[in-house]
């Protein structure tokens, strides 16, 4: 450890290449073990001068059963404090490993948090923009995920990812994948549907030649957030890959195209009967609690199409409304339920009343004193204050910072060697493909040979992802 350290203290910016290669051969003995004067190297060493051997050294400390966790996580935390973006960036599969330990080490004291605070600082400090995607992201939101602490991932989470560099930051496709994936369920856990929708739907139309496992749990997933968000099932957009098209239509997804298409008929109880029909399923998929939300979604849809039609209407009305959506299938045909309201329906009602008053859905008041009237109201904000102004202004430099985004990455993409490459490919394949139709078409074909694609129905499953989808 010696001769570590003092390779270590001793590199120069331009040797550090040097450095990482020879701290990569060492052995975890070696780089888990004490000087010859029986002092600790990370009590030794300046986490921000000696970034790249400090995080060498944490490491392979973190990945020792039987290192001092206490001291290791103290470590970690003042490493992601003042570490060098420049030294880290040499070894970025090492801060990929380092978020992985830092992960394990945590679920194994059961310090959800611990990790949680050290994952995003270390988030918020490595790439050069918060707009850039790490492989630490996801490992961020599952551990989120896992301690129920949706908000503590909101200064990372609420940042729109518009730069993915592999190279750079040593991602693999799945980092993106489950980066989206588990930031739709964080939004999920915040209420956030439109924000869920978005995240699933970006998992979803990744490009791909084979569809991934993760795909297919956000499509689930995206079937049931479309459901509560919009009353309805949105397709996914025609750019989606066909691979995936074809996975997320097939029997892996049955039950929710089933759940979906009874949301078609409005009916509150036709969607209740797929519920306990699917309940398994939901179960299984861990997606109950989503399917359930669905069904009261559609009563807070009902109320809010009241709004558009009366000024005024009572707790019981509102009721017997929510009630005359409710059918029961007798015979093969479809009956309207002519049962008298509980007692419990009024405060069913005036709850839900309530939470659409306090999320903002509805604008209403409540007058018991004439016997539970709730009066509607139009939208209390003219949009003419100064806070206004501001968020337009805001909204408006978000757009025109996107728009210089996409003309740079066009432009970057137009003189990528790759992008050239694979497009004079394509010319060449389809000018062959011309000729070849040209001559079959003076020729007069192949003589009634059928020829055609030969299309491979076994679709490939690859996944490292998440244990609790």
């Amino acid at each position: 450890m010696d001769e570590v350290a003092a390779h270590i203290i001793g590199a120069e910016s331009k040797s550090l290449e040097k450095l990482h290669h020879l701290l990569k051969t060492a052995s975890q003995n070696v780089l888990c073990s004490q000087t010859s004067d029986n002092k600790d190297p990370l009590l030794l060493l300046n986490p921000s001068t000696h970034s790249l051997g400090y995080l060498h050294i944490l490491v392979a400390r973190l990945s020792q059963p039987q290192a001092d966790h206490a001291v290791a996580v103290s470590a970690a935390s003042n490493f992601v404090d003042v570490f060098d973006r420049k030294q880290v960036n040499i070894a970025p599969e090492y801060m990929n490993m380092f978020g992985q330990a830092i992960f394990r080490l945590a679920d194994r004291l059961q310090r959800p948090l611990a990790a949680i605070s050290i994952l995003r600082k270390a988030i918020l400090g490595w790439p050069e923009s918060p707009a850039f995607l790490t492989p630490l992201h996801p490992i961020l939101f599952k551990a989120c995920l896992l301690a129920k602490n949706y908000t503590a991932a909101l200064p990372v989470l609420s940042v729109d990812i518009s730069e993915v560099q592999p190279h750079a930051y040593n991602l693999r496709v799945q980092d993106f994948l489950l980066h989206h994936y588990y930031g739709a369920m964080l939004w999920i856990g915040l209420k956030r549907f439109d924000r869920a929708f978005d995240f699933l739907q970006l998992c979803i139309t990744a490009p791909a030649s084979v569809c991934s496992v993760i795909q297919i749990e956000a499509y689930r997933k995206y079937v049931l957030v479309s459901l509560i968000l919009h009353g309805s099932f949105v397709p996914p957009p025609k750019y989606t890959s066909a691979a995936v098209i074809r996975a997320c239509t097939s029997s892996y997804t049955s039950a929710y195209t089933d759940f979906a298409q009874s949301a078609k008929t409005g009916s509150v109880n036709r969607i209740q009967q797929a519920l306990l029909k699917y309940h398994e399923h939901f179960a299984k998929h861990r997606n109950l609690g989503l399917a359930k939300q669905c069904v009261q979604s559609f009563n807070r849809r009902h109320v809010q199409q009241l709004t558009q039609t009366y000024i005024t209407l009572s707790l019981a009305d509102i009721a017997k409304g929510i009630r005359s959506t409710e059918s029961v299938v007798e015979g093969g045909q479809e009956m309207e339920t002519d049962t008298a309201l509980e007692p419990d329906a009024f405060k069913e009602v005036e709850r839900l009343v309530l939470r659409m008053v306090e999320e903002n859905q509805v604008f209403a008041t409540i007058s018991h004193r004439d016997g539970g009237m709730v009066s509607f109201h139009d939208l209390p904000d003219k949009f003419n204050t100064e806070q206004t102004a501001t968020t337009m202004d805001d909204q408006i430099r978000k757009s025109i910072a996107i728009s210089e985004r996409v003309a740079r990455l066009s432009k970057e993409i137009g003189l990528s060697k790759d992008y050239v490459s694979k497009t004079m490919q394509m010319e060449l394949i389809k000018g062959s493909s011309d000729r070849t139709s040209a001559t079959l078409m003076t020729t007069g074909g192949l003589g009634g040979a059928g020829v055609g694609p030969n299309y491979d129905d076994e679709m490939q499953y690859e996944f490292d992802g998440p244990d609790d989808a």
